[in-house]
């Protein structure tokens, strides 16, 4: 929402108005179910939200260095002053989307995500080569483990 030719949305919105909107994209589309997540970066939430509130269309998830439901916890880990600048600029996303609402969102919800195969990808300048835009850098990697995660169902 409110990048690239989407439409805009007035006002901030959460992952949970984004899971709504996908279930009901998906359904006026009719396009049936179960379905391979791949979720990148804010995504990779959304992607949680969406099984655990849909866990029966399901029936895998890809996650391109996506973020998490921890992810609240893990910027307490940082010095304060870096903190507050990387909190202030997840504020500012051009999505207008409340990031820390939405991790309070998924909190509750991760108990409830299914029992399908998943892959989390995370940027690694060493080990995978890839920067956060792993779908870019490497699609042949993240086309690989959609292909087996389509092959093991």
């Amino acid at each position: 929402m409110n990048v690239g030719r989407s439409d805009r949305v007035r006002g901030r919105h959460t992952g949970a108005d984004s899971v709504n909107d996908l279930h009901t994209l998906l359904d006026v589309a009719a396009v049936p179910g179960p379905y391979l997540l791949v979720g990148f970066s804010f995504g990779g939430l959304l992607a949680i939200m969406y099984g655990a509130t849909y866990p029966d269309q399901v029936m895998g998830m890809v996650s391109l260095d996506g973020s998490l439901p921890t992810d609240d916890e893990v910027d307490q880990l940082i010095p304060k002053d870096e903190r507050d600048q990387v909190m202030a600029e997840q504020d500012r996303n051009q999505e207008s989307v409340d990031f820390y609402r939405t991790v309070d969102e998924a909190k509750p919800l991760v108990a409830k995500v299914p029992d399908v195969p998943v892959t989390y990808m995370a940027a690694r300048p060493v080990e995978v080569q890839s920067s956060h835009d792993i779908d870019l850098d490497k699609p042949e990697l993240v086309l690989q483990e959609v292909q087996r995660i389509l092959e093991s169902a």
